[in-house]
């Protein structure tokens, strides 16, 4: 496995190794672009401030969770009914064997990944990366489209809930900055929410105003696809796709749904209004959350199995780099 000592910051334009004249800056001596560095972390976005991205660094972040072997956390992990649990459940049996990883938006850093190894994380909020920064090895604020990092340095490259950000004018890009930065053998694994045929999707789009509002521009997801889409984009690079995971399917979680249409879509048709309130009324009270969950697991295997990729919500794909 590659120390982590090796793996160097570089200049995202011309890829030369960065030197550090002083404590606050780092400097390329090909270009003689300089990028500061705030409270130990580097900053490479030269132009450009995200308040969504802070905004939203500041009220989520990633579980610090190291895996457990005890029962009951597998059983929760198993009948979760949350995006965290399929998640871990995804990255365990991908991730499962040690090595140097980029966390690619990493947010405030995630406890799997550096047990793994030595982890590297990327965002563009410097208040996730603060958080990270007690985590992970190294942390910097870049760009996926102009990663600050060399070629073939990571045996992994890892992203959750990260593509859908993405603009399709620069996802390409990002994709390709994340191959270059991989190891040939290495995994790129991504968990991302997609675009579908499911009814409840395509009610939703029926009314454009409301969908901007409570799918897209909510959680900044200018970068929605079908998971269809995001597969020809992979299809780009000579690479393996080792799985393809549903790991939320036609049935949608209860916070999905009360996230999404609890609000003035209830307005908009009888049966949603009862849809939120039945939604509701499972999550308000613990032991009837967890006694349902079980049930609607099963429900939605089914389901899934019949209606596949196309009605799913959120996949996770692992990719292995074969050059």
């Amino acid at each position: 496995m590659q120390e982590v000592s090796q793996i160097f910051w570089c200049c995202p334009r011309c890829h030369q190794q960065l030197s550090q004249g002083d404590m606050d800056c780092l400097t390329c001596a090909k270009c003689a672009q300089a990028f500061p560095i705030y409270d130990g972390i580097p900053d490479f976005i030269v132009n450009g401030h995200s308040d969504f991205y802070e905004t939203k660094g500041e009220q989520y972040h990633c579980p610090k969770i190291v895996p457990s072997r005890r029962l009951k956390t597998r059983i929760a992990i198993f009948f979760g009914d949350d995006d965290f649990s399929t998640t871990f459940s995804f990255l365990k049996r991908m991730m499962h064997k040690p090595g140097v990883i980029l966390d690619a938006g990493c947010g405030g850093g995630n406890m799997f990944y550096a047990s793994l190894g030595p982890t590297i994380g990327i965002d563009l909020a410097f208040s996730s990366l603060r958080r990270a920064k007690s985590i992970y090895t190294s942390v910097a604020r870049a760009s996926l489209e102009a990663l600050p990092l060399p070629d073939n340095a990571f045996d992994y490259v890892v992203s959750t809930d990260v593509l859908e950000h993405l603009a399709p004018t620069i996802k390409d890009q990002s994709l390709a900055e994340m191959m270059r930065v991989l190891k040939p053998g290495g995994r790129m694994v991504h968990v991302f929410p997609v675009d579908s045929h499911h009814p409840l999707m395509q009610w939703a789009k029926r009314f454009p105003q409301l969908y901007q509002k409570y799918f897209i521009d909510l959680d900044g997801h200018d970068g929605l696809e079908t998971a269809r889409d995001v597969l020809k984009r992979f299809c780009q690079w000579r690479c393996k796709i080792i799985q393809v995971s549903i790991l939320k399917g036609f049935v949608w979680s209860k916070w999905e749904v009360i996230k999404r249409f609890d609000n003035e879509y209830r307005q908009t048709a009888k049966w949603l209004d009862r849809l939120v309130r039945v939604a509701k009324f499972l999550g308000g009270n613990r032991w009837i959350n967890h006694g349902v969950n079980p049930v609607l697991w099963a429900l939605d295997r089914l389901l899934t199995a019949y209606f596949g990729l196309d009605h799913a919500y959120r996949v996770g794909v692992c990719l292995e780099k074969s050059w």
